[in-house]
């Protein structure tokens, strides 16, 4: 339906699906796929709440999300993975220059080690 209606791109893995309506890493994993089986490029979002930040959890959850949420044969050229701060939205606090290049260091690091080295990070 989606590439009948002129879509080449699909977003999974929204923090609002994720915590709103209970869709898990494991099913974003499985929508990734299908997407692909389909010819349609997939953005994956990502991010951790204030909590885990706080905690000092925030690389792990992050790392953890792509780690469930990416089936293990993926091609580069059809995704994207986009960081966003959960904790930032709404909020009135605002991730910093430094606090972003740090989790898309710890992103790119995850990538290029699952020999997903071309994946764009947004």
């Amino acid at each position: 339906m989606l590439q009948d209606c002129g879509a080449s791109i699909v977003l999974l893995g929204h923090s609002e699906r994720r915590a709103d309506h209970g869709e898990t890493s494991q099913l974003v994993a499985a929508k990734v796929g299908q997407a692909v089986n389909t010819s349609l490029s997939v953005m994956v979002c990502v991010g951790e709440t204030l909590t885990e930040r706080e905690a000092g959890a925030a690389l792990t959850t992050v790392t953890n999300q792509l780690v469930k949420s990416l089936p293990n044969s993926l091609s580069t050229t059809a995704l994207t993975i986009a960081y966003e701060p959960v904790w930032a939205i709404g909020t009135g606090k605002v991730a910093t220059g430094s606090e972003i290049a740090e989790m898309h260091l710890g992103i790119r690091r995850w990538l290029d080690s699952a020999g997903l080295n071309q994946t764009k990070i947004l």
